[in-house]
């Protein structure tokens, strides 16, 4: 899989930009908010449907414009995605060979991976923020995931309305039970991908020719969800007006061996170097799953890794680049950089 070329219509700060990528490793180079990130961003955008950094879709649109273009050229084929403001809402349309498509369709033409440094915070922050990097990973690979997750968040803000108006006497307890349902099925088909998800990633790290993952272990933490842990949840439940088992209060750690203590949480006892490495890890089981998955290797999305990323984590980077299509972003060209690269200067 192949990105040959991108075309920017008025996403962020590019007005009108057409890139043409090497297939093999592409430096972008500038300087700081250039909008190195930015073309990064609308790749994954072509892989996903989603932004990693937008809190919103409209903030990818340019100020000054209504609507906003990514187009791209992979394997020959011409992927576009349209973001536009249309009254209140942002309508999000998708192409290929400029044939309108659903976005499962869509989804299954192009596949890419990012790591950007910030994305520590998969180790030391929130609960909240875990289940979102699950999700990030799991949801263009797997359509019945994606569907799974829709529709239990869908159930779940409808179950939680329905437990507040019983806890006040407007409604009634029988009420819970299709919902009930539904948390359930779906919840159970979420709880397997992860877990199959986990239990690949720790058989990769086992296997991983580098020493220092051979230390790495992700224990996942899920939160089982039946008819009957509901039925038994109940009143703790009606107490608090909320459900307070399922998929959405999942967890997971990275457990490092090197450390002589038990389930050593990295998020708690790493370094910072260690917790980098633990991220850049998952991000390696993420690529090998997704070529187990797909029997294609994905485009493989690098932002300012030299100048954030320890020298061990930056040489496992490097060793990657020669295995897929890269798209690397610095304020400079490395001096570390031994293989051959198309360098691509914005400003």
């Amino acid at each position: 899989m192949v990105l040959n070329q991108l075309h920017l219509v008025n996403f962020r700060n590019c007005s009108d930009l057409v890139l043409d990528f090497s297939s093999k490793v592409n430096l972008i180079v500038g300087p700081n908010a250039i909008g190195k990130t930015n073309i990064l961003e609308s790749i994954y955008l072509l892989a996903t449907g989603n932004s990693f950094k937008a809190v919103k879709n409209e903030e990818m649109i340019s100020w000054s414009s209504d609507l906003s273009l990514v187009e791209g050229k992979v394997n020959g084929d011409s992927l576009k995605i349209s973001l536009s403001k249309e009254n209140s809402r942002i309508a999000k349309n998708f192409w290929i060979n400029k044939v309108k498509k659903t976005r499962r369709l869509f989804l299954e033409s192009f596949l890419a991976v990012v790591f950007r440094p910030e994305e520590i915070r998969v180790v030391t922050g929130s609960p909240s923020r875990r289940r979102e990097f699950l999700d990030q990973i799991l949801s263009p690979l797997d359509w019945r995931y994606y569907q799974a997750l829709l529709i239990y968040e869908k159930a779940l803000r409808r179950r939680n309305l329905l437990l507040l108006k019983i806890a006040e006497r407007e409604a009634n307890v029988q009420e819970l039970f299709y919902w009930d349902q539904t948390l359930v099925k779906n919840g159970e088909l979420i709880r397997q991908k992860r877990e199959e998800f986990f239990n690949f990633a720790n058989l990769f790290f086992k296997d991983f020719q580098k020493g220092r993952l051979k230390h790495l272990f992700c224990r996942y933490w899920p939160s089982p969800i039946t008819a009957e842990l509901l039925n038994k949840k109940r009143q703790e439940e009606l107490i608090k007006r909320t459900t307070i088992i399922g998929p959405h209060r999942d967890d997971f750690s990275i457990i490092s061996s090197e450390f002589k203590v038990e389930n050593a949480n990295l998020g708690l006892w790493g370094s910072r170097g260690q917790q980098r490495l633990a991220v850049f890890a998952l991000k390696l089981a993420q690529l090998n799953y997704i070529e187990e998955q797909k029997k294609e290797k994905p485009v493989l999305l690098l932002d300012d890794i030299f100048s954030e990323l320890d020298r061990h984590s930056r040489e496992l980077a490097v060793s990657l680049l020669g295995d897929y299509q890269s798209l690397v972003t610095a304020l400079e060209e490395p001096k570390s950089l031994s293989l051959p690269f198309k360098t691509i200067e914005l400003g």
